[in-house]
């Protein structure tokens, strides 16, 4: 299994870089650490000058720590020692915190990237992402929200609590038509079917339900185990299952017969069903610890598990074995996004219990060469406040490149 450095940095070190741009001031500073799971440890400084050119700066590192500048929202880190090169480091672009200092649970974005959706204790915040404005908050769970998720319409919100409860709600007006009953504990996770006439939620209670919405009903139980499932989501039928034609299906699903649902279970394995038949397609192979994320990557097929003693897995759909394994520390794994990175290579994106947020390189030239999977990139500013969220937000850059979004145990949200 493969180790991967972190690097810590003094969470407002961008704002002292503004400072010395801004000519507030001739020089500052910022500390910076980096270490390695059960191996050395550098904890040093990064000094901020003047540049050579207009409104730019130079950095001057510490004990074996080198940076260097790239913009007033990252610079390029690293140290020998640790064999750390080349590692990104960036600052958020917008932070806000919220009215009550909560830990944001769930969050999620419209589809252009305008607004967002996020759980905090019992309710439900609509806001506008430019700014980070509060617009709209929504009641009516009995505990802590644990899942948001906008309907394609970007009209229509579905929510999931830790009162056995998912609810469908106006993003409109805030009213709440149809609540979903029939889990028997925590909500974990939802998917949401095409438009929506249909969605998909699991649960601590080992169940994964298929819904109707218009009637509130359930459809069918998907999926029962003996263990919680931590987390699911919605693909595309692998091309060698055969989809379930409508006439083999109920008459109240729509969309279900070509659809596969992934999920993440308690005792460490991933499974396949195929949505259609309700049948297990494939299961990988148990894992020490139970699963806490996942993520997929639709065109590659590959899949990413973390679990709660911060170990994650990579697969090539369908098969039983990891074929990369890597840790950091162990901390919890929180959230997992496979996206492109600005260079429009596929990368994994990790949020961590213990407030750090990282990038990997390339992904699938490690899945075939383990020894090439280092850190490529760190995102500071949530120094030891647990990431409960994280999510990629809709570009409009040609590159694919996509922004994040996370919030934290302290009712914080950042965007990078």
């Amino acid at each position: 299994m493969q180790v991967l450095p972190q690097i810590s940095i003094q969470p407002d070190w961008h704002e002292a870089v503004r400072d010395v741009v801004g000519q507030d001031t001739t020089e500052e500073s910022f500390w910076a650490s980096c270490y390695k799971k059960g191996g050395e440890s550098i904890h040093g400084s990064v000094t901020i000058g003047k540049g050579s050119q207009p409104r730019s700066v130079a950095l001057q590192g510490s004990e074996g720590i080198t940076a260097e500048y790239i913009n007033s929202r990252s610079f390029k880190m690293g140290c020998k020692s640790l064999d750390i090169s080349d590692v990104m480091v960036y600052g958020p672009k917008l932070e806000f915190d919220l009215k009550d200092t909560k830990s944001v649970n769930a969050i999620d974005v419209t589809s252009n990237g305008d607004m967002y959706a996020l759980g905090q204790a019992d309710r439900i915040i609509i806001g506008n992402l430019s700014d980070g404005k509060e617009e709209r908050v929504m009641q009516g769970h009995l505990d802590d929200v644990t899942t948001v998720q906008f309907f394609p319409s970007d009209q229509v919100i579905l929510s999931g609590g830790a009162d056995f409860q998912i609810k469908i709600w106006s993003a409109i007006d805030g009213s709440n038509p149809v609540t979903l009953v029939g889990h028997t504990s925590v909500i974990t996770d939802t998917a949401i079917i095409d438009r929506g006439r249909n969605v998909l939620s699991s649960s601590r209670d080992g169940t994964i339900r298929l819904w109707h919405c218009g009637t509130g009903t359930t459809i069918s139980i998907v999926a029962q185990y003996s263990v919680p499932v931590s987390k699911i989501l919605l693909c595309p039928l692998p091309s060698q299952y055969t989809a379930t034609t409508p006439d083999q299906l109920d008459e109240r699903e729509v969309e279900t017969g070509d659809k596969m649902v992934l999920a993440a279970l308690g005792d460490g394995r991933v499974v396949g069903i195929h949505l259609g038949t309700k049948k297990e397609l494939f299961r990988t192979e148990k894992q020490e610890s139970p699963l806490a994320a996942l993520a997929y990557h639709g065109e590659s097929g590959v899949f990413v598990t973390g679990d709660i003693h911060g170990k994650l897995s990579a697969y090539n759909q369908n098969e039983q074995s990891p074929c990369l394994q890597w840790q950091r520390s162990e901390h919890a794994v929180t959230d997992l996004v496979i996206k492109l990175n600005e260079d429009g290579e596929l990368a994994v994106f990790v949020a961590n219990a213990d407030g750090s947020l990282y990038q990997t390189s390339p992904i699938l030239l490690a899945m075939k060469q383990p020894e090439s999977l280092r850190l490529a990139g760190e995102y500071s500013g949530n120094e030891l406040e647990s990431i409960h969220c994280l999510k990629a937000i809709a570009t409009k850059e040609a590159n694919g490149h996509e922004r994040l979004i996370c919030g934290n145990r302290a009712g914080h949200v950042m965007i990078y």
